[in-house]
């Protein structure tokens, strides 16, 4: 039966979507039913009367009376050998003497008869029976085929003459439904099959492939104008699927657009059902979102006829997924219950440029909510947001420098974005430089893991890390009223405080909005003691306004952020490192950790007051930030027959900070950006789908201060994109390309030029029911950064003295990544095997020389491999337990000399459990991490370490308020361990035992 199913799909292809599929009780098997769910087919097919079913049938209590004579009930049941609970529907009706009865009698319930449907339907009983009933009319076509056209008896074999004959048969239907047509008679227009008169040339099948393997099942398949399949187990039923499925399809490719549909819902809190106000609802794949209002209903108008993903999302909330089918000029009901649960569904903008549901997307996708986020951060950093997470680790030097490391990939090889544009920081130039983050101030954060050139720039190799703010930039749309938040943070083992509010106001079209909050930190305590100097501190302050239009809409808004984070010294200076023995970890156990002390910016000299004469420091280092942003986002909506819609996206990026050492002024940064970004959104074109664009950049840096160790450049890039998808029946294809230019121009060096191709491959086929692998090919290419060409001179913030080189080539990439994916009620899990082979790879290369106290190297090129691999698995023990587990790992090396590469993380895994009563969650989580003896030169070996941790919180919410309150423990063991990926790890290992406490509310 599926095979006969998948053969009828593939011919139908992509000509329109289908409504729903009916089916009679031969059909009533697991097989085919959770063959229709994966392809997210609704259905209604008759049940047979097993006793299982029958003894649920009797235990139904509920019964909807529509007359005297007919009542409907229903019932939820997992039968033998199945893995999924599914909906059965009673039609119970009364015996009568002067009609007989169509259902069947249940002993145990004398004086009826009972019909049971099994149904993926979500409407009342009564309105499945309906639309089951509405099938009946396929009996005469069957009827008129067989006696009337003689279309029975076929020979099944593979024979010229049984094609002739069927081509015959079709192009005499087709004369007498014209006929039919022209004289005004009812004919197969009026008997809701839907089949306009054409002529037999048009439907001949000279494109499509031999009939006769299709002759051999015992099946009657029939759709309709709406889109209906019905399927009937009986003999010769191969040519009249053929035929039917023939014209049916003609139909759909010649008839004009039919009228779209529209959806309408409502969404209420689980328990009490009380409507929620302000839920947001997407529409997937259009990317269309919506509203709930004061009394949780919300409206889609304007829908083409098709299936759609519904996605209904609040804070804090669980999201919802419901799978829906609009028919032509028809309403589809939807109703959405949010309930506390730990597993989530995600939708990313980032992987594609537009909405998409993590799971369908073909890159490796990492969606956090600000929820998830607020109280996990030591310090307001990304890198501490993010680090532990699958593929992702934590670079620094201090506190306030974490920046991400993907799939062992850093610097200029991961791109940074605040909704979808760079952020204008210089956190890939150094390694005491920050991409400070309050998670308080953000909506969501997204990982794209591997290589996201295309649609972002040639630096994305490793991937991209977008940092999504504010709810009417994700989510463009008007809203009425008033909506914020309010929420503070404090924590022990850095003496953490901090707060931050934010509200919205909107008014017909147009949207008003203000934020603003800080956060500070003190030096933190570890095992071995206080760590002098990192203490942090961030302000910030946003507002704008937005207008939201039917065709046009736009977003301006202006942000302020500044701070300063200190970078810790070494007050065991002269002593030996008190664990050293076992992991090398010694203060002078190498040439790196030498350099380390040997500058006065990380080790100020005590015997003279804090006064180093040969360098001139005068105390500890603090790097004092500050960053003004004004960004511009718009739509513009129908655009023509193959446009949809207009994306443009632009900002202006002022960034400067000044390494203060002591009260005096050290060196001082300046980085003045600007990025625009255009994206086109195609319409969709039979089984083609996609988007193209633009993007560019002009940027201006420059430094000042004895320790400017890069001249001033000039740089500006532009770049041409698209990315393309075509849908078949069972596989998926995504392709695409950029080109991008990057020029250099410095003040008194040779400007160099810059221009490469990239390009991409993938193909997402599903394996089982919830269950798919993605194979994807990447070639990338990326421009040398700044650094790497111009640099020259003691580069404390990486610790040696850098010698760029101004005549490095561009560098190129090979990458392959293979996904498997499972989503079902129960079991979640994805696993990404991934391999990178770079070519040209840019690296530091040590000279084996010392110049200023740190060991000398340049920037080379040469050949390197990066292969690892990452895992989560999401297990419902239980309704209420779900277990949690996470593992990845990455080797990087020189292919030619074996050389390891810096800053690998070790192997990593995660064992967690996340326990829900109610509002309550309890998530205990032990991380794992292997010994990292696999070093480059000038490194340390990392011993492994085992760190527990208990995160709870406790949420109440009604239909305008919610209140989150959470406590997160982490290294409850007091464990002394290290990053691997801290410049500092020999003298400032991470914090020890503490807590934090956040409290948020919102009102919306």
């Amino acid at each position: 039966m599926v095979e006969f199913l998948e053969q009828a799909l593939a011919l139908w292809g992509q000509r329109q979507k289908i409504r729903l599929v009916r089916a009679d009780s031969g059909c009533f098997d697991d097989k085919l039913l959770s063959f229709l769910e994966q392809r997210c087919l609704p259905y209604i097919v008759v049940t047979r009367l097993t006793k299982w079913v029958k003894r649920e049938a009797q235990r139904v209590q509920q019964w909807v009376e529509l007359d005297a004579n007919y009542a409907v009930g229903e019932f939820r049941l997992t039968l033998h050998g199945w893995t999924t609970q599914r909906r059965f529907v009673v039609i119970r009706e009364r015996v009568r003497e002067s009609r007989a009865s169509v259902g069947r009698k249940l002993i145990e319930v004398p004086g009826y008869t009972f019909r049971i449907f099994v149904t993926s339907l979500d409407g009342p009983p009564e309105e499945i029976w309906r639309d089951y009933n509405r099938r009946a009319d396929i009996e005469n076509r069957i009827a008129e085929l067989k006696h009337d056209l003689n279309a029975d008896h076929f020979c099944l074999k593979q024979f010229h003459a049984t094609e002739a004959a069927f081509r015959s048969v079709l192009l005499l239907f087709n004369l007498l439904a014209e006929f039919q047509r022209a004289a005004g008679m009812p004919g197969v227009e009026e008997v809701n099959f839907g089949i306009p008169a054409y002529h037999g040339h048009r439907l001949g099948l000279t494109h499509g492939p031999p009939l006769a393997f299709r002759l051999k099942h015992t099946c009657i398949l029939c759709l309709n104008q709406e889109r209906d399949i019905t399927i009937m187990k009986r003999p010769a039923a191969s040519l009249l699927l053929c035929l039917l499925l023939t014209l049916a399809a003609a139909s759909a490719e010649d008839a004009a657009a039919p009228p779209p549909g529209r959806i309408q819902g409502m969404v209420t809190l689980a328990g009490p059902n009380t409507p929620i106000h302000h839920a947001t609802i997407v529409l997937v794949p259009s990317g269309r979102t919506v509203e709930t209002g004061d009394d949780g209903a919300f409206s889609f108008s304007n829908v083409p006829p098709g299936q759609y993903a519904l996605l209904a999302h609040m804070h804090a909330l669980s999201d919802e997924r419901k799978v829906v089918q609009i028919r032509s000029g028809e309403t589809a009901q939807v109703a959405f219950s949010l309930r506390l649960q730990p597993v989530r569904e995600a939708i990313t903008v980032t992987a594609t440029g537009q909405h998409a549901e993590v799971m369908e997307t073909f890159q490796s996708v990492l969606s956090k909510q600000n929820y998830e986020l607020t109280g996990k951060a030591a310090a307001p950093s990304l890198g501490d947001m993010l680090d532990g997470e699958a593929g992702v680790a934590k670079r620094s030097f201090g506190p306030g420098t974490g920046r991400p490391v993907i799939r062992g990939f850093d610097g200029d090889r991961v791109l940074i974005l605040q909704d979808g544009l760079r952020t204008g920081t210089l956190s890939s130039t150094s390694g005491d430089h920050g991409e400070p983050v309050d998670p308080s101030a953000i909506e969501r954060v997204e990982v794209v893991r591997g290589p996201a050139t295309l649609l972002y720039g040639s630096n994305a190799i490793g991937g991209v890390v977008n940092v999504l703010t504010e709810h009417h930039i994700l989510h463009q749309h008007p809203h009425e009223g008033v909506r914020g938040s309010l929420s503070a943070t404090g924590g022990t083992a850095n003496a953490m405080g901090g707060g931050f509010g934010s509200f919205e106001f909107g008014r017909n079209d147009w949207i008003f909005y203000a934020s603003g909050g800080g956060t500070r930190t003190g030096d933190y305590l570890t095992p071995l003691g206080r760590i002098g100097n990192s203490a942090t501190e961030m302000k910030q302050a946003t507002g704008g306004l937005g207008h939201y239009g039917e065709k046009f809409s736009f977003n301006l808004g202006y942000g302020l952020q500044e701070g300063v984070y200190g970078v810790p010294v070494n007050s065991n200076e002269d002593e030996d490192d008190h664990d050293g023995e076992e992991d090398g970890h010694g203060v002078r156990s190498s040439v790196y950790a030498r350099a380390l002390n040997s500058t006065s910016l990380l080790a100020p000299r005590a015997e003279d007051g804090g006064h180093d004469e040969e360098h001139g420091h005068h105390g500890p280092v603090n790097l004092r930030w500050r960053r003004h942003n004004t960004r511009f986002h718009g739509i513009v909506k129908e655009l023509g027959p193959f446009v949809e819609q207009l994306q443009l996206s632009a900002g202006y990026t002022d960034w400067n900070h000044t390494e203060m050492e002591g009260a005096e002024i050290g060196t001082r940064f300046f980085n003045k950006q600007f990025v625009y970004r255009g994206t086109f959104t195609q319409r969709r074109q039979g089984r083609l789908d996609g988007s193209f664009g633009f993007w560019g950049m002009t940027r201006r840096f420059d430094a000042q201060g004895v320790e400017a160790i890069a001249p001033k450049v000039s740089q500006n890039a532009f770049a041409l994109f698209a990315l393309e998808e075509v849908s078949f029946e069972r596989v998926r294809l995504q392709f695409g390309g950029r080109l991008e230019n990057n020029r250099y121009s410095p003040n008194g060096l040779p400007s160099r030029s810059f221009t490469g191709a990239s390009g991409s491959a993938g193909i997402f086929v599903p394996l089982w029911k919830d269950g798919a692998a993605v194979l994807n090919y990447m070639h990338s290419y990326r421009a040398p950064s700044l650094e790497e060409l111009y640099n020259n001179g003691p580069h404390p913030g990486n610790a040696v003295y850098e010698i760029g080189n101004a005549n490095l080539r561009r560098e190129r990439s090979d990458g392959f990544d293979l996904a498997i994916r499972h989503r079902g009620r129960r079991i979640r899990m994805e696993t990404n095997l991934f391999r990178y082979q770079m070519h040209d790879f840019v690296y530091f290369q040590p000279t084996g020389g010392e110049d200023d106290g740190f060991p000398v190297a340049e920037y080379a090129q040469a050949n390197a491999r990066f292969t690892g691999a990452e895992a989560r698995l999401e297990a419902a023990l239980h309704p209420s337990l779900w277990l949690l587990l996470g593992f990845d790992a990455v080797d990087a090396n020189l292919t030619s000399s074996r050389m390891n590469l810096p800053r690998i993380p070790p192997t990593r895994g995660r064992l967690g459990l996340d326990y829900r009563f109610k509002g309550l969650s309890v998530r205990p989580e032990l991380v794992l991490a292997n010994r990292q003896w696999q070093i480059a030169p000038l490194e340390t070996p990392t011993a492994g370490y085992a760190v527990m941790n208990v995160n709870a919180s406790y949420t109440w919410a009604s239909q305008h308020l919610m209140h989150t309150v959470s406590a997160n423990s982490f290294n409850l063991g007091d464990r002394l361990y290290r990053n691997h990926l801290s410049f500092i790890k020999a003298y400032a290992p991470e914090i020890g035992r503490g807590i934090r406490f956040t409290y948020t509310v919102n009102w919306f």
